[in-house]
């Protein structure tokens, strides 16, 4: 492969347990980071956790609305790249992984969303739209396979996203 992600990815490995321990509370270095480093290790068990947690409190309610709408953004272009990877001839070896994070990652947006709910003066308007606007794009993008973010991987788990849809359908 020619992506430099990919030709560079031994270097990525040994580097990003410290550039993660350094991006402390900037957002912009943060999306900086998941830009420029492989997917196989933002998704891997090592670090997916750490870019989960990270996505959360950008994505959560003591972040400011235009940071919470950025890391809105940057989650789904997170969950794209994870798509178009599922969708590839280069998936055999961490799809498990790849799928496991992309469920996680709208679970993790979903209670994000419902948090903000329960509350009134939690509410952004500019945030919800351009989620709404957001999971659009991410729906409609023709290598995504819903199955994917709706369900969970275990029946007896809420569906997140599904639940905040609904809520915010049933709210109109």
């Amino acid at each position: 492969s020619t992506d430099f992600r990919v030709v560079h990815q031994a270097l990525f490995q040994r580097a990003f347990p410290e550039v993660l321990a350094h991006v402390d509370d900037s957002f912009q270095v943060f999306r900086s980071v998941v830009y420029l480093t492989p997917l196989s290790l933002l998704v891997s068990k090592e670090h997916s956790g750490v870019i989960l947690d990270k996505l959360t409190a950008f994505c959560g309610m003591a972040s400011s609305s235009s940071t919470r709408s950025a890391g809105q953004a940057l989650s789904i272009h997170l969950a794209l790249r994870c798509t178009r990877f599922l969708r590839s001839d280069e998936s055999d070896g961490i799809a498990d992984e790849v799928r496991r994070f992309l469920g996680s990652l709208f679970q993790m947006m979903g209670q994000v969303q419902m948090e903000a709910g329960k509350s009134v003066r939690n509410l952004s308007y500019m945030v919800i739209v351009s989620c709404i606007s957001m999971w659009r794009r991410f729906f409609l993008h023709p290598s995504v396979d819903p199955r994917w973010v709706l369900f969970p991987f275990a029946a007896s788990d809420p569906s997140r996203p599904l639940e905040w849809l609904t809520s915010l359908f049933a709210d109109q």
